[in-house]
């Protein structure tokens, strides 16, 4: 039996590059918290950079790029992403 295709279009696969473009700030934060948790620091701060890209004001993603750059011993970067933290959100607990 010849099966015969009528009117099909090719199929376009997905780049990997849509992919993360779908994913939230949200996702990318929890992923980075998870990568921090086990002390996965540079691969934590690409998470967090990811985020931050998405949502620029999110105190969170910042605050933890800070504490990935303090282990990593990186303190000037890590102090400027406590500053944009705390510019962001002045009040919160971590400041």
């Amino acid at each position: 039996m010849v099966i015969q295709q009528q009117n099909m279009q090719p199929v376009t696969p997905i780049s990997n590059q849509s992919i993360i473009t779908n994913k939230s700030s949200q996702y990318y934060l929890e992923e980075g918290n998870k990568l921090l948790n086990i002390e996965n620091y540079e691969q934590a701060i690409l998470c967090y950079d990811k985020a931050i890209a998405i949502q620029p004001d999110c105190y969170q993603s910042w605050h933890f790029r800070g504490v990935s750059l303090d282990d990593l011993e990186k303190y000037e970067e890590a102090i400027a992403s406590y500053d944009k933290a705390i510019a962001i959100k002045p009040d919160h607990d971590d400041a």
